[in-house]
């Protein structure tokens, strides 16, 4: 049965359809509870304010939302939630209202982004008090927890003051998201400095996905002019082991990744460093020390691994890699370029290398070739010299064993000597056993004199 309209009472029923329509549309907007304002912190009452007025407020809400930090739109807005029992309110994660109420900021998760801290990182702005409120937020979360995550977004992040990493506890990370930059505007100082407190060891804890540089060149003689500096205050047992430091980027520094040199310098300070994996990590050309360099004044620290190293440094003053007292180190695929004389040294029990590299690299002093191998065993697998020269005339290497034996397989060299000049690809000063397999040379026809008498199997291009 239908329902039919007289044709002049038609328009009131449309009408009547209409106003019941809006009146249900009003039922339920009644039922959705109202968003926070755009630059409001309270969701009901939409009242603007920053995370700062928030403590300063009596908030009846389990739910406020604010629109910054200190000033709207800051990086520091976001949504805090009421949670009842102890607070840091550390006014970044978690923060208590004029009542005592604790608010903590949703999504967390023992988690810091620097942008919550106020850290612009625009390249124009010194973010340094910023990142310091963030570190030192890390360090406390790492000491009452033992883990933390903080995270750089993309961006560039200008500071004139060291941060520091935790001194204690596992399982901590400093990462970046679409390698972000770190640029010191301060010589010599530590960009990013880890030094285990009296008592307490390092350990599991990763720093990744960072470009980190000085904004001119640091000359050797500023020794704290450090992109990544580990270490410990006094003695350690365990001192900094099983930790990772992947894709990070160096330039402008003395040393890229190193042992803290306060530490180094204290004889009595045991600190081993051991059990690490530093992975895809890179130097350009204005490094003025060491890539990497890592000794410790504790010998027999096991399970050193370097993968995928490039380093472009030039540093007439020390080797681009360093890595002594090991009891085992693995290194592949490394690969030196632009460089002068010494590019890898290394005094450990045992060295493995698979796969290592130099092209256009000068032999600048006949004292100094570019692979000093020291210790017990070393394995070298698949070792190629590319378009090298001699700054000088003289005898010159590539290799110096000093102790221990080696085992070189496959050896690929061309480039061009000074004419007058003797060439002897190793230089086998006290090694116990030599074994060389699998040679190849190509040279500029330019009277330079061969003297392989200490290698066998040696293959001469034409």
């Amino acid at each position: 049965m239908k329902l039919r309209f007289p044709l002049v009472l038609r328009p009131l029923a449309i009408l009547a359809m209409i106003a019941g329509t809006a009146s249900l549309a009003a039922s339920t907007a009644q039922q959705v509870p109202p968003q926070p304002a755009s630059s409001g912190w309270v969701l009901t009452a939409g009242v603007p304010g920053t995370l700062a007025a928030l403590r300063n407020r009596t908030v009846s809400e389990s739910l406020v939302h604010v629109s910054g930090r200190k000033q709207t739109g800051d990086g520091g807005e976001g949504a805090f939630v009421l949670r009842d029992g102890p607070c840091r309110n550390d006014g970044i994660i978690e923060v208590v209202d004029a009542a005592g109420k604790c608010f903590v900021r949703v999504g967390s998760n023992d988690r810091i982004n620097v942008r919550w801290a106020g850290a612009r990182g625009d390249g124009r702005t010194d973010d340094t008090a910023a990142l310091l409120e963030a570190h030192n937020l890390l360090r406390q979360m790492v000491a009452q927890t033992g883990t933390g995550q903080l995270i750089y977004p993309p961006g560039t992040y200008n500071i004139s003051a060291t941060l520091p990493l935790p001194d204690q506890g596992k399982g901590w990370e400093v990462r970046g998201e679409g390698f972000p930059t770190i640029v010191g505007m301060t010589d010599n100082m530590t960009l990013l400095r880890a030094v285990a407190a009296p008592g307490k060891s390092l350990r599991n804890f990763r720093i990744s996905n960072l470009r980190l540089i000085y904004d001119r060149p640091q000359p050797p003689g500023n020794r704290y002019s450090i992109g990544i500096a580990l270490g410990c205050a006094a003695d350690s047992v365990a001192g900094i082991m099983d930790f990772h430091i992947e894709n990070v980027v160096f330039d402008g520094a003395w040393r890229g990744i190193s042992v803290d040199p306060d530490m180094f310098e204290q004889a009595k300070t045991s600190c081993p460093i051991w059990g690490f994996t530093i992975d895809s990590v890179t130097s350009y050309i204005k490094m003025s020390g060491a890539t990497i360099w890592l000794a410790t004044n504790r010998g027999g620290s096991p399970r050193g691994n370097l993968l995928n190293v490039y380093a472009q440094n030039k540093s007439a003053v020390e080797p681009a890699v360093s890595i002594t007292n090991m009891s085992n180190l693995y290194i592949r695929n490394m690969e030196f370029n632009l460089g002068q004389g010494t590019a890898l040294y290394l005094n450990n029990r045992e060295n493995l290398i698979d796969s290592i590299r130099f092209e256009q690299m000068t032999l600048a002093d006949p004292t100094r070739p570019f692979v000093v191998l020291r210790g017990g065993l070393s394995t070298v697998n698949d070792m190629e010299v590319q378009s090298f020269q001699a700054a000088q005339r003289g005898q010159f290497s590539f290799l110096r064993a000093d102790a221990g034996s080696l085992d070189l397989h496959n050896l690929y060299t061309w480039g061009n000597l000074s004419p007058d000049s003797t060439f002897d690809a190793i230089d086998d000063r006290s090694a116990n056993s030599l074994n060389v397999t699998g040679t190849w040379w190509r040279f500029k026809d330019n009277g330079v004199r061969f003297d392989n008498a200490k290698i066998k199997q040696v293959q001469r291009a034409p």
